[in-house]
């Protein structure tokens, strides 16, 4: 009869995994990381469309705010001078504020910021009108030539103009690291940012500049 040889399991023997489930663990893994690029790259096309429409009202309100101004100012051509440093001061002022801010926070911390910043542009134009009339009021004790005028509309159009456009140059940093996939995409995104925003400040300088306002 022949004998048969029965081995013993050694009692440290470590059960491993099956291969296959490891790579269905991958596979699920994919699968997420697939399905949440298609999520953002769905959310991206309605966020682009959305700079439009912010790039499109900041120029409507720029054309807005130089035409009141241009009362307490003037409108000669130092005075347009001044509007539009005051303007695009404010938006390489919010640009470097907000571009470190991004860089600190989360994604979804930074679209959220994006949009608080962008309800205090709308509720700063809201009231401008009540804040425009109160700066006219004690804009008329103030002297009228010289150094001393050039200051002081420094000064007056810097608290109308600067928190709000301060504000707007937050949209690109702020989308840009809220929505960018990886960092290879990071400048790709920027760039479309970038375009979408100044296809919206074109059409909104100049609808605003030629018909919505007289």
């Amino acid at each position: 009869m022949p004998q048969i040889k029965i081995e013993k399991r050694s009692p440290d023997l470590k059960v491993v995994e099956p291969v296959n489930n490891v790579k269905g663990s991958d596979t699920t893994t994919a699968s997420s990381n697939t399905s949440n690029t298609k999520t953002v790259l769905g959310l991206r096309h309605a966020a682009l469309m959305t700079t439009v429409a912010s790039g499109f009202t900041a120029l409507v309100y720029e054309v807005t705010w130089h035409k009141q101004l241009s009362t307490i100012v003037g409108s000669e051509a130092r005075a347009t001078a001044i509007i539009l440093a005051i303007f695009l001061g404010g938006l390489a002022v919010g640009y470097e504020l907000f571009g470190r801010v991004s860089r600190k926070i989360s994604a979804k911390h930074n679209v959220r910021l994006l949009g608080y910043s962008e309800l205090a542009i709308g509720i700063w134009a809201f009231f401008f009108e009540d804040i425009f009339r109160v700066t006219l009021v004690a804009a008329k004790n103030l002297p009228i030539t010289g150094a001393q005028a050039l200051f002081w509309e420094i000064i007056i159009g810097c608290s109308l103009m600067l928190f709000p456009t301060a504000c707007m140059g937050g949209t690109l940093p702020l989308l840009t690291q809220g929505m960018s996939i990886d960092i290879k995409d990071a400048p790709r995104f920027h760039a479309s940012v970038y375009t979408f925003n100044t296809l919206g400040a074109f059409l909104g300088c100049s609808l605003a500049g030629f018909y919505l306002i007289p």
